[in-house]
């Protein structure tokens, strides 16, 4: 039985949810302490912490909220590429929208960039870009490849069904 796209998105999204809170936490946990390098592990941006209150315990889950919150778009958002009435070139302009969208408000909530830095925007935009492009590519080479093996097999089982 085929799920529907609202089945999907929450069952992408569920996921997504939680991956995002893991690599969230870990990739500001390995970028801030190195980028600080005092000896100290930091599992939030220091300016974070002081924004809400300086507890770290509450800087830590809103974190990780946020960031489940970016993965859940990012996977769930991926369900638009089941709608059949759309083109690929919509569902990859709606879906990559919603994501850098959260991507953004999710850094500038949680101090990954500021204003006060206009070219760390521009190079986090460069990045979000250069790796959405990437696992873009790679989808759709995996998904092109999938296709002509089935084409490939409904060739054969075609050759076989006509000589019998």
């Amino acid at each position: 039985m085929e799920m529907t796209f609202k089945e999907r998105f929450i069952v992408l999204g569920a996921v997504g949810f939680g991956l995002g809170s893991i690599f969230g936490i870990l990739l500001t946990a390995i970028l801030v302490t190195l980028t600080i390098s005092d000896g100290t592990l930091y599992l939030c941006v220091p300016e974070f912490v002081v924004f809400v209150g300086g507890s770290p315990l509450t800087a830590f889950v809103i974190q990780a909220v946020m960031s489940g919150l970016l993965g859940a778009t990012g996977m769930g958002g991926s369900a638009v590429y089941g709608i059949e009435e759309w083109s690929l070139l919509r569902a990859t302009l709606t879906h990559a929208s919603a994501v850098f969208f959260m991507y953004i408000l999710t850094g500038f909530l949680l101090r990954w960039f500021s204003l006060e830095n206009p070219e760390d925007l521009i190079i986090t935009t460069v990045i979000y870009v250069a790796i959405y492009i990437g696992i873009w590519l790679k989808n759709y080479l995996s998904y092109k490849s999938q296709i002509e093996e089935i084409n490939r097999n409904l060739a054969v089982w075609k050759q076989t069904a006509l000589s019998r």
